[in-house]
């Protein structure tokens, strides 16, 4: 648990930011992304399952996701 549900949303918004500021970087500077694609997705679908669960106040259970 990551506690109140304004933490966990700040949580989920936090890992997308990252994940899209890691990609935006690596687009301009040619650098090697710290994340692959499939964790900057899984970012996206975490997020998006943990703003659903908070707002419908229930859990999800994410299917295993395959590997790029």
């Amino acid at each position: 648990d990551i506690g109140a549900p304004e933490e966990k949303e700040r949580v989920y918004r936090e890992s997308v930011r990252g994940a899209l500021l890691d990609l935006s970087t690596c687009a301009r500077t040619g650098a090697i992304p710290w994340a692959d694609i499939g964790a900057g997705w899984a970012a996206v679908r975490v997020a998006a399952a943990g703003t659903d669960a908070l707002s419908d106040n229930c859990t999800y259970q994410l299917p295993t996701m395959e590997k790029p």
